[in-house]
């Protein structure tokens, strides 16, 4: 990911992206490597809301009735809750739907929020 001088994001790759939503810093300061460096940019609401309502958890719940590998293909395709018992609104995000979050941030919104 980077951020340049006007604040526009490029996000390289289509692997999962695990995102904090929520605001809450702690859970990305305690994850996020040596090296790291924490960034935020703007998005709609909406999109914040869609991740909400189609965020699948990481394991499969019972009584699902999917394969573990068919399990594996839904978190391909739909936002995935990350660490649920760490704080709210931690996701993976599939390819898909990075690509759908490049289309929507909003120009000029990115920023670093602490690095190294």
């Amino acid at each position: 990911m980077h951020i340049d001088e006007n604040g526009n994001v490029t996000i390289d790759g289509n692997n999962h992206l695990y995102v904090n939503m929520s605001g809450e810093l702690r859970h990305t300061l305690e994850f996020r490597g040596d090296n790291g460096q924490i960034v935020a940019f703007d998005v709609p609401k909406s999109f914040v809301d869609d991740i909400r309502a189609r965020a699948v958890p990481q394991e499969q719940p019972d009584g699902f009735g999917f394969t573990k590998q068919e399990w594996k293909q839904v978190k391909q395709i739909y936002p995935e809750i990350s660490d649920p018992t760490r704080g709210t609104d931690l996701y993976g995000l599939p390819g898909e739907v990075i690509e759908k979050m490049r289309k929507v941030i909003i120009p000029g919104s990115g920023r670093i929020v602490q690095d190294h």
